[in-house]
C-alpha cells in the first residue's frame, strides 16, 4: 500500500472490515498497526477499522496502548478521533476504563507550541475532542447505569 495514493489507502483500509474473516483479525491488526507508524494520514480511517474489527482482550489492549501513544503526537483534527476510540474500547473493561481515563488525564495537552496563528483551528480541535470525550463517558455512563436495571428485570421475571 506505501505506492498507492491516499485516497485508495483510505478507501482500502475502509473496506477491510467488511472482507476480513475473524480468524485473520490478528493479523490484520498487526499490518494496521505498522500503517498507523508509517502514515499518520491515516489515522482515522485505522482506527475506524479497529473499531469494526473483533478483537479478544487481550488485542484490545495492546490496541489500546498503541492508540493511547498517539494522543501525544496526533494532529488537532485527528485527536477527536483518537479519543473517541479510547473511550469507546474501553467501555468493556473496567481495569482499561480507569487506565484509560488516567492515561488521557497525563497526555491528552491542549496547549501546545504549534497553536494555528489565529487559534480558530486549534479551538475547533480543542471542541471536538472534548465532545468526543463527552459523548464517549455519557454513553459508558449510560451502560453502566442500565447494567443494574437489567439484571433486576430479568430476576423479577424469574
Amino acid at each position: 500500500m506505501d505506492i498507492a495514493p491516499l485516497h485508495i489507502k483510505r478507501e482500502a483500509i475502509a473496506i477491510i472490515p467488511e472482507v476480513a474473516v475473524d480468524e485473520d483479525h490478528g493479523e490484520v491488526v498487526d499490518r494496521l498497526r505498522a500503517q498507523l507508524d508509517s502514515d499518520p494520514l491515516c489515522t482515522n480511517v485505522i482506527l475506524d477499522a479497529f473499531s469494526n474489527l473483533t478483537l479478544d482482550s487481550l488485542l484490545l489492549i495492546d490496541v489500546a496502548d498503541k492508540v493511547m501513544d498517539l494522543v501525544r503526537s496526533a494532529e488537532p483534527n485527528d485527536l477527536p478521533v483518537v479519543v473517541r476510540y479510547l473511550v469507546q474500547s474501553c467501555s468493556g473493561s473496567a481495569e482499561l476504563a480507569v487506565s484509560t481515563v488516567a492515561a488521557l488525564r497525563k497526555n491528552l495537552n491542549f496547549f501546545s507550541a504549534s497553536d494555528d496563528d489565529d487559534g480558530k483551528g486549534t479551538d475547533q480541535g480543542q471542541t471536538l475532542t472534548l465532545e468526543a470525550l463527552r459523548s464517549g463517558l455519557l454513553t459508558f455512563w449510560l451502560i453502566l447505569g442500565s447494567a443494574p436495571r437489567g439484571c433486576f428485570g430479568l430476576a423479577e421475571q424469574n
